[in-house]
């Protein structure tokens, strides 16, 4: 028990008819002044039937209150292999109980009325099979019941589910099956499960998101009687075979998390294998936003701290405009123009909750990464399929394909194959440059830079097209050197 920031043992807990190999102690849980112990291969209904003892305190002794047994144990069921106590409810996993088919598994609900206790019903899966495990682990909170079952197949052999069971006056009934939502064969998810009021915590210690066998734990919550996957944990420093997720708790907003096999340090600094570990996370709650990129129909969906500020947002590129920075309006009207209101979002601002929806705004056009260079369209007359000295700023625009040569800009972003901006006239070998309109009757034709294209475009439509085939045809990675040939080829670009 603890006094102030001191813990002290108060009591050593034995079964009253312990025996032999009983593994008592295998499953713990308290609620209040009532302890709950397991002891899975305690014999009294068989070889390894199982059972669970119930101890009350009352001041600072301890005293067994009952043994509980399975009403239909048999041997090798593991009955109190896993066990959950809620006030005068316990719950207890015989996760090699065969009522679904050979190991399938089984939980047990037992109530209190005074200091008796008495089986209330037996839970088991709906679609339970063979080899499931289900009871191998258990988390009660008040009228709900969660079950692992480590060995169920949905998401692949042994990736794993947990079950949702609710109580209504003395009847329980399935609410829900859990299973992650990446889940993958070996997983083992529900090797472990915490619950705590509508929030559930289940393990899987064989998950591979770091490495082999990292392991990760999931956060479920519930909404009425919808259960939704709110989050993923997993070790910051996770290695090979940590097995992460093998034991959760949760309590409100704090989740922690077992990862048996993690290695640590020895006094002397040297590596500890297999020393073990443990995870706290706090739920913190945040804000969904969603940046609205103001180009190409792109957005993002974000998530940031409600309490803090938006030091986090990205900074986002595209081809031939700067960032300007997040802002609250796609653009300043008139009346905040007039009264010098600032819109922009800095990264020091305290998060708005009610504000859902930030907007990009960009530069009309920069130079920041080529070197422009002007010429008329003339000059490029022999290089079009038509005389683009003819073509209006219009028809320009839309043979760029329109949404990418927004008026906004005034910018014809076509990719270039194979530009000299210093010989218009020669034949291309290779991307040398990218070409923007600026709408007024001139081409600005801006140098590719050593390093190439921006790397954070992305480019919807690759292809090439000549004067004796003016169809658009695939042309490869961006870099991609091609033959010198007659006519002029370029990339278009649908969207950055």
């Amino acid at each position: 028990t603890r006094s102030g920031a001191s813990w002290t043992q108060q009591a050593k807990l034995t079964a009253g008819d312990g025996a032999v190999e009983d593994y008592f102690g295998r499953s713990v849980s308290i609620s209040g002044e009532t302890a709950l112990v397991g002891a899975y291969q305690d014999d009294d209904n068989g070889f390894s039937s199982g059972s669970a003892y119930v101890f009350t305190r009352s001041g600072a002794s301890w005293t067994q209150q009952a043994k509980l047994t399975a009403g239909d144990g048999a041997a090798t069921d593991y009955f109190g292999s896993s066990v959950g106590l809620s006030g005068d409810t316990a719950l207890i996993g015989a996760y090699y109980d065969d009522d679904n088919g050979t190991n399938s598994g089984g939980a047990y609900v037992f109530t209190r009325s005074g200091a008796s206790w008495t089986q209330q019903a037996k839970l088991v899966a709906g679609d339970g099979a063979a080899y499931d495990y289900f009871g191998s682990s258990v988390g009660l909170s008040g009228d709900t019941a969660l079950v692992g079952a480590y060995g169920d197949d949905d998401k692949g052999s042994n990736s794993g589910s947990a079950y949702v069971f609710t109580r209504s006056g003395a009847s329980w009934t399935q609410q829900a099956k859990l299973v992650a939502g990446d889940g993958a064969v070996t997983d083992y998810f529900g090797i472990s499960v915490a619950l705590s009021g509508d929030t559930a915590l289940v393990g899987a210690i064989w998950d591979d998101d770091k490495v082999l066998s990292s392991g990760s734990a999931y956060v479920f919550t519930r909404t009425g009687a919808v259960w939704g996957q709110q989050a993923k944990l997993t070790a910051s420093g996770g290695g090979e075979d940590d097995n992460f997720g093998s034991s959760v708790a949760l309590s409100g907003d704090t989740a922690l998390v077992g990862a048996r096999l993690d290695d640590g340090l020895d006094a002397l600094g040297g590596r500890a294998v297999d020393q073990g570990s443990a995870y706290v996370f706090k739920l913190t709650e945040v804000v969904n936003l969603t940046l609205d990129y103001q180009y190409g129909g792109l957005t993002q969906a974000v998530q940031i701290a409600k309490v803090g500020t938006y030091a986090s947002l990205p900074t986002v590129t595209r081809p031939v405009h700067s960032f300007l920075g997040w802002y609250r309006t796609p653009t300043n009207t008139l009346e905040d123009t007039l009264n010098h209101v600032d819109n922009r979002i800095y990264a020091t601002n305290v998060v708005e909750t009610g504000l859902t929806t930030l907007y990009a705004r960009w530069s009309s056009f920069t130079s920041t990464q080529t070197t422009p260079l002007s010429i008329p369209v003339s000059a490029l007359a022999p290089h079009y399929p038509g005389d683009i000295s003819q073509a209006t700023s219009a028809e320009i625009e839309a043979y760029a394909g329109g949404a990418a040569a927004n008026a906004l800009y005034k910018v014809w972003e076509l990719v270039v194959l194979g530009l000299d901006p210093n010989n218009p006239a020669a034949a291309p070998s290779k991307i040398l440059a990218y070409l923007t309109h600026d709408g007024s009757g001139r081409i600005l034709v801006n140098k590719i830079p050593g390093a190439g294209l921006p790397g954070l475009m992305t480019y919807k439509q690759w292809g090439k097209q000549s004067l004796s085939d003016p169809s658009w045809s695939d042309l490869g990675a961006q870099g991609t050197a091609i033959e010198a040939e007659t006519g002029f080829r370029f990339f278009k670009v649908t969207g950055e």
